[in-house]
């Protein structure tokens, strides 16, 4: 395929515009917080496949690559058949899916490694996490786990006067803390730029469909 004057998805602009969304909404993790964070994170890669697919549309029907051939410009403009709507649909058969799971708070958290330890432990209730689920589960459990160590670190600050290792607890979850957001916003941006080649490669077949 003819490269020149052929879009691009912007995978540079795509990863800094996650990440000052989580220096901006993470910085404090939170249930509110957390869940936006997800939704807008969900925004910026659903606007960037569109984004992506209106610019072609535009290329190659009223652009520097526009088709010459009416019958053929009839078919890539189609109502419903047409390349638009047939990545339009693509989106709708691979969503990313904002998804929840509920988390127990303990009642004394030990560090931030035990957090989620699978063994009964008395808590002090609930909370929800929101993640993004694209290809499998484990944003949303890896948001869980952020989540979950950052209301454990609540109560352990909160306690700091009666705990004689206060300081080593706080050290100890702010350092989880640290790495459970990274691998929790690089891990979505890697992801997520993996679905936006798969519907680049979708737009890429469907051109070649109009032997574009």
């Amino acid at each position: 395929m003819n490269t020149n004057n052929y879009p691009d998805i912007d995978l540079g602009a795509f990863q800094k515009a996650i990440e000052d969304k989580a220096c901006l909404l993470l910085k404090e993790v939170n249930e509110e917080n957390l869940r936006y964070f997800s939704k807008e994170t969900k925004k910026i890669a659903e606007a960037a496949m569109e984004n992506y697919i209106f610019h072609v549309c535009d290329l190659y029907s009223e652009g520097a690559r526009k088709i010459t051939d009416l019958s053929i410009l009839e078919q890539f403009t189609k109502y419903r058949t047409g390349y638009q709507d047939q990545m339009l649909k693509w989106i709708k058969e691979h969503p990313i899916v904002l998804t929840e799971q509920t988390i127990s708070i303990p009642v004394e958290p030990e560090g931030p490694e035990k957090v989620l330890n699978p063994t009964p432990i008395l808590a002090i209730g609930t909370a929800v996490a929101v993640g993004l689920f694209i290809f499998t589960n484990v944003w949303v459990a890896l948001a869980a786990e952020l989540l979950a160590v950052a209301l454990s670190y609540r109560q352990v600050v909160a306690k700091k006067q009666a705990d004689i290792k206060f300081a080593a607890k706080k050290a100890d979850y702010e350092r989880a803390i640290k790495k459970l957001k990274q691998d929790l916003v690089l891990g979505l941006i890697n992801e997520l730029e993996e679905w936006l080649k798969l519907g680049k490669a979708a737009s890429d077949a469907i051109l070649k469909s109009y032997n574009l």
